[in-house]
Order: structure tokens, then sequence, then C-alpha cells
């Protein structure tokens, strides 16, 4: 193991007071800190969380309070030490999303790609992975993900169940540890208590004091979509409240027009989802208990046709979470979980026979079982109006249960993992942390933020990592952020465990970032421009032709293999013009050098942009509403000359150069909502994402490699329309 991994940094090497003198200055500010009596009364007035993000959809959430980025302590959004995009049930309405990464697409910083399996991954900010490991994303507070391929961001997590969808931008692990690289995803879903969509609130906007408890949801669309959703609550007065979530969901997804080959591709990629879960709350919801159990099947449609592959991907998970507040200084947050992920996949290849398929000549079943296991302690201190304290302890254990696959027509029993130190591998990881927020001014307009986090790594190098922010509001409307952080990644199972016995084993990654942030807000329009630097030090990626020399590709399978310096600007504005009309626009522009190429990263483009219109009327004693939005991306640069090496077969005849070609998607929705006296509540739903059809590609992330046939370009789903009607009660 090599630990001594080679890090930059902005500044020369710090010594450890000056890590720790901003902490010690903010504990000893707690400690002399007095509250004046108007200032408290003023915070018990504030509105929650809860009521911030149930505010009518044309608020602009100017004043929108946020927690996941202060560890649990209300700040405002133009206060909070991060970049920030926040996301309610109405707005993603609005967005005609069928699931989490339709949200995303229209995020400045943000890219999405495609890969060639059929799932998609996510880069912000420039960082590239080929699974979604450099992102931190969390359910009600609970991590989700499995430690082989990151986390799903397609009809995986059911649309239907999210009440808001929080985005940090930018480093997370001194609060949240590995993963949380590039950005952390907060995901609250729907409990008992949590108002649903519109039909539960008055004409005001604001949420009535009885939430309707139950909804279904019956869908179809193109492509022999269908869909069924089903949430269903309960209150036992005095003793807890119960909801039982499930969607059903199937698709023959989408038909490219060609396989990974080449070749003309004439399959569909089908893809089904079983999901079922059950939440429990008592003492007033500061105990919550959920269960659930989510299937998800699709094969693959990139295949040649002499080739079959489907995949299957079943995950159990159980979670207990606690929160309780003493009294206006003292609260305490816990949670614990347990979550068990198999992925299986089945693959068979049959002879050829003069351009046909013949008989069978190859059957493979593979299987990879992982589990997680968690808990995290966090107290917050709030002494005074001027301060914040944030202490915690984490706990986290990733185990390889098993790693195999089977040959079918021999019956032999074969296994990824070749050295024998990796099988049924654990991997402990202990965390402590803690950050601080204090006041500078009387009138709260200047903040500044610290935070620390040590994890100690089982198989890697131990980490330190921090933050500092500092924030100024001018006056009500214009304000400022200074933001400074840290961060790390740890290599995944899949990075070290099916390397070759004797490879070198990689160890993590890490960045650090500066930026900073010009805002305003009212109640008709808010708009933030940021610009950021990552240094991006031991890049850990896939072996490949663009990175290393041919005879060195075969030594290992991921590598600590470069430093990437990584600059970018994010614009985002929303506007209101009037009581029937509201938009959006998001610009993001992002420069990707390799610095030990000397040359712009592949497969990024430089410029994104989303912009959207929603208009609504007044309709038959309900609401109209009109949705339209566009997402355009440049042109994205392709992989270099230079690495297609003789002898590989990587540039096919029928590939077209306008594959990377810049593209626009336009998607559009009508929906109409009504209410039937005081119980039953209707939507109707049509949506048409990439109404044009238009035709764009991804190039694989996967690079070539002297053993390795690169894929073929990988086709985005084309012209897809549904009409889905929901009913609430």
């Amino acid at each position: 193991m090599n630990n001594a991994t080679h890090q930059k940094s902005f500044f020369s090497r710090r010594s450890w007071q000056s890590k720790w003198l901003p902490l010690l200055f903010c504990l000893c500010s707690l400690a002399n800190a007095t509250e004046p009596e108007d200032k408290k009364n003023k915070k018990q007035n504030e509105p929650g969380m809860e009521e911030l993000l149930d505010m009518e959809s044309f608020k602009l959430l100017a004043d929108a309070l946020v927690s996941s980025s202060t560890g649990g302590i209300l700040t405002k959004l133009s206060a909070a030490p991060n970049t920030i995009r926040i996301f309610d049930a109405s707005e993603i309405a609005r967005l005609n999303a069928y699931t989490v990464s339709d949200v995303l697409k229209t995020v400045a910083g943000v890219q999405v790609q495609m890969k060639s399996n059929g799932r998609e991954k996510i880069w912000i900010r420039g960082s590239q992975s080929e699974f979604n490991n450099k992102i931190a994303l969390y359910v009600d507070g609970i991590p989700y993900r499995n430690v082989f391929g990151g986390f799903p961001i397609d009809e995986e997590i059911p649309i239907e169940s999210i009440a808001s969808i929080e985005i940090i931008r930018g480093p997370g692990s001194a609060l949240y540890g590995a993963n949380a690289f590039s950005g952390v995803i907060n995901i609250r879903t729907f409990w008992r208590e949590t108002p649903k969509d519109d039909a539960d609130k008055d004409s005001n906007g604001k949420a009535r004091k009885n939430y309707r408890k139950n909804r279904i949801k019956a869908g179809v669309g193109q492509r022999d979509t269908a869909l069924a959703y089903v949430s269903l609550g309960h209150e036992f007065k005095g003793i807890a409240k119960v909801m039982l979530e499930g969607k059903w969901w199937t698709s023959d997804g989408r038909k490219p027009r060609f396989d990974s080959t080449g070749e003309a591709n004439h399959r569909t990629g089908d893809q089904d989802l079983n999901h079922l879960r059950f939440k429990a709350s008592a003492f007033d919801d500061e105990l919550r208990f959920s269960a659930s159990y989510n299937k998800f099947e699709n094969s693959r449609v990139d295949r040649p046709f002499y080739r079959d592959n489907l995949r299957k991907n079943e995950n159990l998970r159980f979670s207990l979470a606690y929160e309780h507040r003493f009294n206006e200084m003292w609260k305490v947050d816990f949670n614990a979980y347990y979550t068990r992920t198999e992925r299986r996949e089945f693959e068979n290849t049959y002879q050829r026979v003069n351009g046909e398929r013949g008989g069978l000549a190859e059957s493979f079943e593979f299987v990879d079982t992982t589990e997680m296991t968690g808990g995290r302690l966090a107290v917050n201190m709030t002494p005074s109006k001027y301060n914040d304290l944030l202490l915690g302890m984490e706990y986290k254990r990733e185990r390889l249960a098993e790693s195999k696959f089977f040959d079918n027509l021999t019956g032999e029993q074969l296994t990824f993992v070749e050295d024998p130190d990796y099988q049924k591998l654990a991997l402990n990881t202990y965390s402590f942390f803690i950050q601080a927020r204090q006041n500078l001014s009387e009138d709260d307009s200047t903040q500044f933020t610290a935070g620390l986090r040590f994890d100690r790594l089982d198989l890697f190098s131990d980490q330190f990592s921090y933050r500092f922010g500092l924030t100024h509001a001018f006056d009500e409307n214009f304000y400022i952020k200074l933001l400074y952080g840290t961060a790390y990644r740890e290599p995944n199972f899949v990075e070290f465990t099916r390397a070759p016995t004797g490879s070198t084993l990689p160890d993590v990654e890490t960045m650090e970032t500066a930026e900073i942030q010009f805002g305003y807000q009212s109640d008709e329009f808010r708009a933030d421009l940021t610009f950021y630097y990552n240094q991006y030090n031991d890049y850990l990626f896939r072996k490949n032709s663009f990175h290393e020399n041919s005879q060195n590709l075969n030594s290992g399978v991921f590598s600590n293999i470069d430093d990437i310096d990584i600059f970018g600007v994010d614009f985002e504005s929303k506007f209101k013009f009037n009581d029937n009309l509201s938009g959006f626009l998001n610009v993001g522009w992002t420069n990707a050098r390799s610095e030990g190429q000397e040359q712009l990263m592949p497969l990024l483009t430089n410029w994104t942009v989303a912009a959207g219109l929603d208009w609504q009327m007044d309709l038959y004693g309900g609401k109209l509403h009109f949705n339209n939005h566009m997402i355009g991306y440049a042109a994205r640069k392709d992989w270099s000359a230079n690495i297609w090496e003789a002898g590989q077969q990587q540039r096919y005849d029928n590939r077209s150069d306008e594959f990377n070609d810049g593209y626009i998607v336009w998607n559009t929705g009508l929906h109409y909502e009504r209410k039937f006296g005081d119980e039953l509540g209707m939507r109707v739903d049509l949506t048409v994402h990439n109404l044009l059809d238009t035709e764009y590609y991804t190039q694989s992330l996967t690079p070539p490699r002297s053993n390795r046939v690169a894929n073929f370009d990988t086709q985005y789903p084309g012209r897809h329309g549904r009409l889905s009607v929901t009913l609430s009660f």
C-alpha cells in the first residue's frame, strides 16, 4: 500500500495550528456570547424547514432555511456555507420529472451521462467518475449507496415519494466524509405528517392542518410503459403514525440505432421496478423507522444480437432515526442503518453462423453481494443567536459478502476477487467531526463557519477534511460568500478487489476547492453567480491509453493516475413575471484540464444551459399548468487521437463525428389539478420528454486499453410521452 500520496495545496503546507485556530476562535466566542431577549423571540418565531418547503410554488424561497450544509442547524440559504439548490415537490412536478436525474439535469454545473448499460451517472463541476461514487446521496438522512457502484438516479428511486431535493455543489467531506467529493444530494421523502403535493394546500399556498393520508397513481406511456404507485397512511392516536408505499413500473426502455459494436440494433432495453417501503414515527415524530425492499431489472440494450445480458439489483434497507430537542440550546440527532445489496447479472453468448444466431456458446451468472452498516450521533448546541456548535461521531462498516460467477455450461464456480485477503473483506471507518458558526455582526449580516472532520480508514490513508465559509449580506437583497473546503474519496470495492493478485493498491483521491458567490434575492427574482476552482489530486481512474503507456495497462485495473485543475462558473436564477407566469435560467461553464497530459479532459462539455417557463390559470374549479423547459449541452471533447493504438478496434466506420456535437432537448408537460370537497383531490399529468426526438450520444467513459475493445457511443432516449392520474384522499 502506498500511503505517500502527493498532495498540493493552494497555500504552503499548513501546521496543525493553522487548521485548528479558526475552530478555537469559534469555540472561544461560544463561551463568551450572550443573546439579547429580542433576538431570542425573533428566533422562536422563524419558520421551520417543513413550513418553508411547503410554500406556494411561486415563492422563490428567498429566506429559505437549509440544514444539510450545516449538520442540522437551520440556516438561511444566503448564509449557508455552501452552494445549494433546493427543489420542493411542486417544483419537481413543474419540471415534468420522471426521475432524480431529470431534476439534476437542470442544475448549473451538473452533467448527466448515460452509461452503455443504460444507467446514468452524475458529474458535478467536471469531476468525472465511472460510477456514482464521487457524490454522497442521503435519503431521509441515511446514506443511500452500495459499496460497488455508488447509487442510482433513475426510476429505481420513486420520484413520487420525494418531498424535496437539496443539492450541494462542492466538497462536503468535512461533514459527510468519503464520497462527499464533488457534491452532496439530500432527498427528503414524504412521511405521514408531510403534505404530499399542491392539492394539500389552500388557495393561498399554505399547508392545510389536516393533510390527506393517501395517494394512488396510475400511468401509461410510450414504449409499453406502465406504472402504479400507492401511498397509504394511518395515525394511531397518541401512539404512532405509519405509512406504506409501493411502486410498480415497467417499460421497454430505449431502442438505440447501434449496439456496442456499431452494428444495427434490433432490441429494446427492458426495465422493471418493484418497490415497497414501510415508515413509522412516534413520540411526536422524534423517532422514525423505515424498512424498504427494492428490485430493479434491466436488460442491456447495447449488447450485440448474439449476446443477451440481464441485470437484477435487489436492495434491502432498514433505518432508525431519533431527533430530540431538549431546549432552545441543545438538540441531539442519532441514526443507525443496515443495507444489503445483491447484484445479479446473466449473460448468454450464442454462436454466429452466417450472420445469424446459432447455438449457445457461453452462459454465465455473476453475483455480487455487499452490506453496509453504520450509525451517526450529532449534538447541536445553540447557546445564542450568535453561535452554533455541532459535535458528532460516525461509524461505517462496508462488507463484501460474496463476489463470484458461475459457468452454467460446465457448472464451475469462479470469483472476480483473486486476492484471498480481499475475499469476504470488511472495512471499518471511524469518524469525528466538529463545526462552529459565529455571527460577526449585531444584525446577523456576517457569519463565519469552520468545520473539521477526521476519518480513520482501515485500508487507506487516514483523512482530515476541513472547510471555511464567510458570508455577508449587504442588505435584504444582496449577499456574498467566500468558501474553501477539502474532500476525499476512498476506492470502492470494484476499484481494488478485482485487480490481479500483487497489484499496487490505489489510495484515496483528494480535492481542494475555493469559490466565491454573489447573490441577489427578492420575492420576484433570485440569482446566484459562483466562480470556483478545484485542485484535484491523485485522480483515481481505470487505467487507459490516455494516461498510461500500453505496457503498463495490464499491471492493474484502477490507479491514481493524474492531477486535474478545474475552473468553472455557475449562474442560476428563478424569476416571477406575475401570478401566472414564472421561470428559471441556469448556465454552467466548466474547464477541466489534465496536468499530466497537458490537455482538456475528454467527454466533458464546457457549457450547459437549462431554461424553463411555467404558466398556470384557473380552469373549471381547478388549476391548469403548462410547463416547458429545455436542456442544452455544447459540443463535448472526443478522446484524443493518439490513444488509438495499432490493433485496437476503436473507430467504427459508421461512427459520425456529429456524435460529439452539442444538442438541445425540449421537455413539456400539461397538468391539471382539482379538489372535490374536503377529502378528494385529483391531478392529471401529460408529459413529453425530448419532444423534438433529438438524437444525441455520449462516448463510453470506459477508456481504450490494449486488451479491450471500446464500446460504440451510447445513444440517449428519444421522445417519450406519459399520461398519469393521481388521486389523494
